[in-house]
């Protein structure tokens, strides 16, 4: 799904969930807004991608890019051509979900590129945002740490500043968020302030 706008913001989001559900419906009305705020938005849902885990073969030692290929390599290309990355992902056994979770180890290669062959990422940029959307049931914050932690991880290996963690819990069946329309609204406003860069007012 791409909205597209000449010298507009770019906004991709990765959506973790397996069955196409709160996180999704969250990033969604965050999408609608940006759109209407003049942002071109793409979004991949992680589960329609052929990617596996990283094999830990060290194959990007050299290069820092993954020797295999498959749709992982199309993920980073978008990646790179993005201003805002949305990581949108329920939370399991106090984690991501495991498609984000096989995401995530995919980055070994983009890492590698940063930290040990000391070049830039993919795309020079003076600032790009990292955005968490991150739904549960558990209302514990304690549940999420780890997933924010994870994430923080990937957004500055991926030269992308940590801006905001979106939470919300008691959310359980698929469609909980659908019915909650307090809930979008919020959202939809979050969409707007990040598209007119309104990033004081927002909190990792």
């Amino acid at each position: 799904m791409t909205s597209r706008g000449a010298g507009a913001m770019k906004i991709l989001g990765l959506l973790g969930s397996p069955r196409a559900g709160n996180s999704e419906t969250l990033f969604n009305a965050f999408a609608k807004e940006a759109k209407k705020a003049g942002a071109q938005v793409q979004s991949i849902w992680l589960k329609s991608k052929n990617f596996a885990p990283c094999a830990a073969c060290d194959g990007c030692s050299k290069t820092g890019e993954c020797i295999v290929k498959d749709d992982f390599q199309q993920i980073a290309s978008a990646i790179d051509k993005s201003d805002v990355l949305v990581l949108a992902t329920p939370v399991h056994f106090g984690g991501p979900s495991a498609h984000m979770t096989t995401f995530f180890s995919r980055c070994q290669s983009l890492w590698v590129r940063k930290y040990v062959l000391e070049k830039k990422g993919r795309r020079k940029k003076a600032k790009r945002a990292g955005i968490l959307i991150v739904t549960s049931y558990e209302k514990n914050p304690d549940y999420i740490k780890c997933v924010k932690q994870m994430s923080k991880y990937i957004f500055n290996s991926l030269d992308f500043t940590p801006l905001a963690t979106f939470w919300f819990a008691n959310l359980d069946k698929p469609r909980d968020a659908s019915s909650q329309p307090k809930l979008l609204e919020k959202m939809r406003g979050f969409g707007k302030l990040v598209a007119q860069k309104r990033w004081k007012k927002l909190k990792w």
